[in-house]
């Protein structure tokens, strides 16, 4: 079930397709209803896809981190990831300026601190990628 939910049919911008795909097919026994399933569920996909509310819900997840300098209470580092740009058969995944200079600042609160870091949204970097010989 987590598959289905994480990776399937059921993550968020996909169930809003599904969503559309069943309303229009209960729209042929319930009208209003599938009707209006269709429209709530295709307006939200459109809001979802908007770089509007990507930027809005950026903000808010950066407004939640504490104002307070003091990483000595912090249990772990994420990294959260903005500009990847997608990579085609043998081009691997490129790594925008934010997302770099998000990592440069994990990666000096790492050799401070060393504490668990974890990348949100991003492709996960090995020492390969950041370090290449």
């Amino acid at each position: 079930m987590r598959g289905l939910i994480g990776y399937g049919f059921l993550a968020p911008p996909n169930v809003l397709i599904v969503l559309c795909l069943v309303g229009a097919l209960s729209s042929l026994v319930w009208r209003r209803i599938g009707m209006i399933l269709v429209l709530v569920s295709s307006f939200s996909l459109y809001v979802a896809a908007t770089p509007a509310f990507s930027s809005y819900l950026l903000r808010c997840i950066e407004s939640k981190t504490p104002e307070s300098k003091n990483l000595n209470i912090a249990q772990a580092i994420a990294v959260l990831g903005v500009d990847v740009r997608r990579g085609h058969n043998i081009i691997s995944e490129r790594l925008g300026p934010q997302s770099l200079e998000r990592l440069v600042m994990a990666a000096e609160a790492y050799h401070r601190l060393h504490l668990l870091l974890r990348s949100v949204g991003v492709v996960y970097l090995t020492r390969k990628h950041l370090w290449p010989n």
